[in-house]
């Protein structure tokens, strides 16, 4: 596989085990505009350690790669401060999970483990949380076949895309969700290589590709006046018959 790119990401490395020039994946990331409805909301832990305020915000996201569904947590830790009557975040640390175990682990350093979260006030209401259950809302996560979703490598015909929930405010202040999608993102910026190793990922996007490729090529193309008389239609169709009487052959 030859890949055409002008960035580098952590599955290149199968290049020096030799390139197909046959096989070209030209690798430029974009946004597509469809929607997903079978993601888990956004949702946000709000808590105070030591006088200060922070949050941890959860999107529930979705790999894509290579015909199969990998589900992660992208978390963002925050502190929250207020100035002039607005409050202001400032980044802490985030990661990208890739199992529920990871996702535990990870918040039970900043704060507890899934099991314990389920007070309203940590979970500010705006998301169902499954009767105040959390760690029950993360496992669906992870466990859901995302049928649907899948569908769409039919739509977009490339080996991998991101579909990850959003969350902001708008100009009224008022908190939003929805979801986003990017096609042949950089995988390395979203820990990928925690769930496929680089030759793997190589090999199958290699495989993947190469599938594409040999369904174009057993394409059928069929010439118009087969295609006609397929249809029903001859020689006279949609003319005036001829006047002379010898019979025009088709």
């Amino acid at each position: 596989m030859k890949i055409i790119s002008k960035f580098q990401d952590y599955y290149d490395i199968g290049i020096a085990y030799g390139v197909d020039e046959k096989l070209r994946f030209e690798r430029v990331t974009m946004d597509a505009s469809t929607k997903v409805d079978e993601l888990r909301s956004v949702t946000k832990i709000v808590y105070k350690k030591q006088s200060q305020y922070y949050r941890i915000l959860c999107h529930f996201n979705v790999m894509l790669f290579c015909g199969k569904a990998y589900p992660l947590v992208y978390i963002k830790v925050e502190s929250i401060s207020k100035v002039n009557k607005k409050f202001t975040y400032k980044l802490i640390d985030e990661n990208y999970c890739y199992s529920e175990g990871e996702v535990d682990t990870y918040v039970s350093g900043y704060y507890k483990p899934l099991s314990e979260i389920k007070d309203e006030y940590e979970r500010m209401g705006y998301c169902n949380w499954d009767n105040n259950d959390f760690k029950r809302y993360v496992q669906k996560h992870f466990t859901q076949d995302f049928k649907k979703t899948l569908t769409l490598f039919m739509l977009y015909k490339k080996p991998y895309f991101y579909i990850e929930s959003k969350y902001w405010k708008n100009e009224k202040d008022v908190e939003c969700i929805g979801t986003d999608t990017t096609l042949l993102p950089q995988l390395k910026a979203y820990k990928f290589t925690k769930a496929v190793p680089p030759m793997q990922a190589f090999q199958e996007i290699s495989m993947y590709l190469g599938k594409l490729d040999l369904a174009e090529d057993n394409t059928v193309t069929i010439e118009d006046k087969y295609l006609a008389q397929a249809k029903g239609f001859d020689c006279y169709s949609f003319k005036k018959m001829p006047r002379k009487k010898k019979v025009k052959s088709c």
